[in-house]
């Protein structure tokens, strides 16, 4: 049965699985890994990976408006996660822009990041994470996050059909 925390539980468990992922890179990871109340701020702080909630909706229905779903059939409730990850990269000191080298070290490692999250997560998803009766799950994309703040990065969006809970 689902409670309160339901969201929270599926969000640390996305968590876990997107860590997993990111170890696998050639540059590892040993940052900072967090539940976040929405989309993390990009202050320097390197090699961070967080979930956040972006959003929950019912699933649409074409026979049964959806105004009248709490009242004459299944309540499907599909949740929005987030999982960001960052990494710094070279900003060059000064007067000195980054070097073709620095660029080019901070996109491979950019590029393993989005790899290793898109398969791993997958693969976790794949191997039961989230598993359930009838359970809908899907990866909805992986977006690059512009650099800022001396941070780049990866936005993956996971949907979960999370179950409802009883309200005495």
């Amino acid at each position: 049965m689902a409670t309160v925390d339901s969201i929270a539980q599926a969000a640390q468990d996305l968590l876990d699985a997107a860590e997993a992922a990111l170890q696998t890179t050639d540059a590892g990871f040993s940052g900072q890994s967090f539940l976040n109340p929405g989309l993390p701020a990009f202050d320097s702080a390197c090699d961070f990976v967080c979930v956040w909630m972006g959003g929950e909706a019912l699933a649409g229905q074409t026979v049964i408006p959806t105004s009248q779903q709490f009242r004459t059939g299944p309540r499907v409730n599909l949740v929005t996660l987030n999982v960001t990850a960052g990494r710094c990269v070279h900003v060059g000191t000064g007067q000195r822009p980054p070097t073709l080298a620095e660029k080019t070290a901070d996109a491979v490692v950019h590029m393993q990041d989005g790899q290793a999250l898109w398969v791993g997560v997958g693969d976790a998803i794949s191997d039961g994470l989230f598993d359930g009766t009838c359970r809908q799950v899907w990866m909805q994309g992986l977006t690059a996050i512009v650099p800022q703040g001396q941070v780049a990065g990866w936005n993956l969006v996971v949907v979960v059909q999370i179950d409802g809970y009883p309200i005495p």
